[in-house]
């Protein structure tokens, strides 16, 4: 995923579906875009992280992520409308799609006002420079939100250095730190495993090292001494 580029995100379990919604979503969007593939994890915990650590201001989910069909790639017992809670919980104002072929699925109409819009795949595909501008116009939204969570939280901190914030001032600011807290706070335990997994590899090869070092000297001592040379006959000693 590209730094200088805003990035809508496709979900779903079945591996032809999902490359062949991504390259119609692909073939429609403006520069300055790009859409990726948002990898199933196995819980809906995951994806807010997710979501944040890679840039993401647009996500597009299947509802039927359960469906365990033969080409689905991780087997998961949630749907789309789950992934939609479990990233409002940590991200209230995420904008978020659903396209999926099932759009009278019970759990999907039970839940009809949390996502930002509900669309066919069949009408997706038809007229995918439509819903591509919808997701843009969603994602600008939010970036621009995004932008005045970060004006708020300056302005919060230097209130808060003089000591004149009020209660409500103090969870606001809470709230601001914890959203933006997350992709770093995904990105810090990635370095501290990648430095664990470091210090692993040298103390392996110091004990190697060692190793070969006492092999060596072991093999020194059982190799045969060389045999002393005998007179040739008829010789004598001086």
């Amino acid at each position: 995923m590209s730094k200088d580029k805003r990035t809508i995100a496709f979900l779903d379990d079945r591996k032809a579906q999902r490359e062949t919604v991504i390259r119609g979503l692909r073939g429609a969007i403006p520069d300055g875009w790009e859409c990726v593939e948002c990898p199933l994890h196995p819980t809906t915990s995951q994806y807010s992280a997710w979501l944040l650590k890679n840039g993401v201001v647009v996500l597009v989910v299947d509802q039927l992520l359960n469906e365990q069909a033969a080409d689905s790639e991780l087997p998961v017992d949630y749907k789309g409308h789950d992934v939609i809670a479990a990233v409002r919980s940590h991200i209230p104002q995420f904008p978020i799609m659903v396209v999926t072929r099932a759009t009278e699925d019970p759990d999907l109409t039970d839940h009809l006002g949390e996502a930002d819009d509900i669309v066919s795949r069949a009408d997706l595909l038809k007229d995918a420079g439509k819903y591509v501008a919808r997701f843009v116009r969603h994602g600008m939204r939010y970036l621009e939100e995004h932008e005045k969570e970060l004006a708020a939280l300056a302005d919060l901190s230097s209130k808060a250095a003089s000591g004149s914030l009020t209660a409500a001032e103090i969870q606001k600011m809470k709230a601001i730190q914890t959203k933006l807290r997350l992709a770093a706070s995904q990105s810090n335990e990635r370095d501290r495993a990648l430095q664990l997994l470091e210090k692993e590899v040298a103390g392996l090869g110091k004990i190697r090292n060692k190793l070969e070092k006492f092999l060596g000297e072991v093999g020194k001592k059982a190799a045969p001494k060389p045999a002393k040379k005998k007179p040739p006959k008829g010789s004598r000693k001086k």
